[in-house]
């Protein structure tokens, strides 16, 4: 569902997708419901419901006491249905084969032996200008150490280029990542994966997600790399 939202172009489509990357699922499909409902019944002011879903989602968004409950809610959803952030933790990384930008194909073979930052998003939630400087800043700080940064998206590679140009991000690129990034992620996350081909450390959680936060704790997730080195 958040793929059709993302798609939406009015600031309403864009509040609402906010909401359910940050807010409640649930609270979403009710604002979803209830736009569905008013387009199939138009009132005599158009513009009334819309005014009135902006201003009450603009309110949650800064109200802590919710932001608290519904972080609760939705960790507790996610747990349930094993989509937490935190449930791919000490778990391998599924089989793969993609093929990145220059041509060149990418196994999980290709990973053993190395310390695995796994960077995934979606144009649709593409890094911010400050998350896109600390990514580029580790990977020239590892750029000499058996450390392999890899982008995923789904976009396919004839569309990739685009982005990269409004934002040059410095890792290996690997378009059309379907059927991985469903298996470990909920876009966008960051991952790290030792020398064994287990995924050990996630830099995103729901409360991250909830909030919007679109910056590292570049000393912390430095800490992990050297840690997973030396091992």
């Amino acid at each position: 569902m958040k793929f059709v939202l993302a798609k939406c172009t009015s600031r309403l489509g864009h509040q609402i997708l906010t909401v359910l990357q940050r807010q409640s699922i649930m609270l979403t499909l009710v604002l979803a419901s209830s736009l569905y409902v008013y387009g199939q019944n138009p009132q005599p002011e158009p513009r009334t419901l819309q005014s009135d879903l902006l201003a009450f989602v603009d309110s949650l968004q800064s109200d802590p006491s919710f932001q608290e409950e519904m972080t609760q809610l939705g960790e507790g959803l996610l747990a349930a249905t094993g989509l937490s952030p935190q449930s791919i933790l000490n778990q391998p990384l599924p089989a793969f084969s993609l093929v990145d930008l220059e041509g060149q194909t990418l196994t999980n073979q290709d990973l053993v032996g190395k310390v695995v930052f796994l960077h995934i998003w979606d144009p649709d939630y593409q890094p911010t200008p400050e998350l896109t400087t600390q990514l580029n800043q580790l990977q020239k700080f590892y750029r000499n150490q058996e450390v392999l940064f890899l982008s995923l998206t789904m976009v396919q590679a004839e569309n990739l280029e685009h982005y990269l140009k409004r934002s040059p991000l410095h890792f290996r690129h690997l378009p059309a990542a379907y059927s991985l990034i469903l298996q470990i992620s909920m876009i966008p996350q960051n991952l790290l994966v030792d020398r064994n081909g287990i995924i050990r450390y996630t830099t995103t959680s729901f409360s991250d997600l909830m909030l919007g936060k679109d910056t590292l704790d570049l000393p912390a997730l430095r800490e992990q790399i050297d840690q997973l080195l030396v091992e």
